[in-house]
């Protein structure tokens, strides 16, 4: 919601028109839901139409996860084994389902949030795997190598269509379970260094407000005649976008998430109320305790009574008197 304020403030200081019917999508998290509008997808703060799919994802999470709990380790290999290959074979039947449905390939590929889906329900069987001991993969340096070559390698020589997520799926899951293991396995890891893990912690709030960021920058430096070499420019961009996702982080995600926490843990109201009321138990005297012990200690030096075995072990000394 902030980032949408802040957006819609945006356009405004650009003297862009706002379109109630498609700023409606964004609050509620179903811009990606329309096929094939593009000012839908991308309207006011354009990212953010990926939480569209991560709202799937949350939603479908508690009846997803006691699924996958069930399957065996096997059955979680072919999870993810079959997820990977849906994905990257999906491409190939864009057109007949295009045709039967109008939608274009995009909106199939990447921007629908059921399409996404079963990158989610991977991502848990991948998860457990790990968790469990049980994946078996490259080490972490092997699978940044294969990530890095397909990103800037095999992506821009692939069929436009494999571009959005068939290329990337298998080189990715290996990197996330590589880099999860290194964890769990206190192996060496350029992701445990404390400042990036804060990046990281950072990381989506950066990418929400970076395109506010470049829009801005563009149009301030373009309204007033200001020219900046590229890299002075992509910088200022940078830093801006640095600084807004700080701030976006410190004073929105962090009080959002102990609020949500806050309110998991208190208990609910009138709980307290319905609860019965532990019985009290007063202690007893000191003296009356020793009152009560005395006749015990009595009976059992008393003549022609037996002393049992609990009272010669509980206390010998008595008993070595009587004997004496």
């Amino acid at each position: 919601m902030v980032t949408f304020a802040v957006a819609a403030l945006t356009l405004v200081w650009m003297g862009k028109a706002l379109n109630p019917a498609i700023a409606l999508g964004n609050p509620s998290l179903t811009q990606a839901w329309v096929p094939n509008r593009t000012k839908w997808w991308f309207g006011y703060n354009g990212v953010s139409w990926s939480l569209s799919c991560e709202a799937l994802f949350y939603l479908t999470f508690p009846f997803a996860i006691r699924l996958v709990r069930r399957l065996s380790t096997r059955g979680l290999w072919a999870t993810v084994t079959v997820a990977n290959v849906c994905v990257t074979l999906f491409p190939l039947f864009t057109a007949p389902v295009g045709w039967a449905t109008g939608w274009d390939a995009k909106c199939m590929l990447y921007m629908l949030p059921p399409a996404r889906l079963i990158e989610f329900v991977a991502g848990i069987a991948l998860a457990l795997l790990v968790k469990n001991g049980s994946w078996r993969g490259p080490g972490l340096t092997a699978s940044l190598a294969l990530s890095l070559v397909t990103v800037f390698g095999l992506t821009h020589v692939m069929p436009f269509n494999f571009r959005w997520s068939a290329c990337t799926v298998i080189p990715f899951t290996l990197t996330v379970a590589a880099a999860a293991r290194a964890d769990v396995g206190g192996e060496p890891s350029p992701f445990r260094n404390r400042y990036i893990v804060y990046l990281g912690e950072i990381s989506f709030a950066f990418y929400l407000v970076h395109e506010i960021a470049i829009f801005s920058a563009n149009h301030f430096l373009t309204t007033h005649h200001v020219v900046l070499p590229l890299t002075l420019h992509m910088g200022l961009v940078f830093a801006v976008s640095l600084i807004g996702a700080v701030l976006l982080h410190e004073y929105v995600e962090k009080p959002g998430v102990r609020l949500l926490s806050r309110s998991r843990r208190k208990p609910p109201a009138g709980r307290h109320l319905l609860a019965p009321e532990a019985p009290e138990t007063p202690e007893a005297p000191v003296k009356a305790t020793k009152t009560a012990r005395r006749p015990t200690r009595d009976r059992a030096d008393s003549p022609g009574r037996k002393q049992g075995p609990r009272a010669a072990t509980s206390r010998p000394a008595t008993a070595r008197s009587g004997s004496a």
